[in-house]
């Protein structure tokens, strides 16, 4: 992936390569993007801590360093697109809008 970042006119976007063509992402988006990787950390340091303290009955893995592949896969996608996340999929789903305390509450129940 391919990244500038363009000044002008008092606004910051930032350019990306996206499937071979450059896609402007307007600080609307990049806003988007720090909340929800922020939101994508805290859930996962939150998570590990309770794993630490034996509150869980299994592992549980977090994304720690890779919060920035959920949310750009999730600024490419549309409202109707399919989202797969097989493995550490809580990232996209926090990128995707599902409430946290959802996935909180479905995180100890795996076996």
């Amino acid at each position: 992936m391919v990244t500038e970042i363009l000044k002008g006119h008092n606004r910051t976007r930032k350019r990306v390569l996206v499937n071979g063509k450059m896609m402007d992402i307007g600080k609307e988006k990049l806003i988007w993007m720090y909340t929800k990787r922020r939101e994508i950390r805290l859930f996962g340091e939150r998570i590990a801590d309770l794993y630490r303290w034996g509150l869980f009955p299994s592992l549980a893995y977090v994304y720690v360093g890779q919060r920035a592949v959920a949310t750009c896969v999730c600024i490419c996608v549309r409202e109707d697109d399919y989202l797969l996340g097989v493995h550490r999929g809580h990232a996209h789903n926090i990128a995707r809008g599902v409430p946290i305390d959802k996935l909180a509450v479905e995180i100890p129940a795996k076996p």
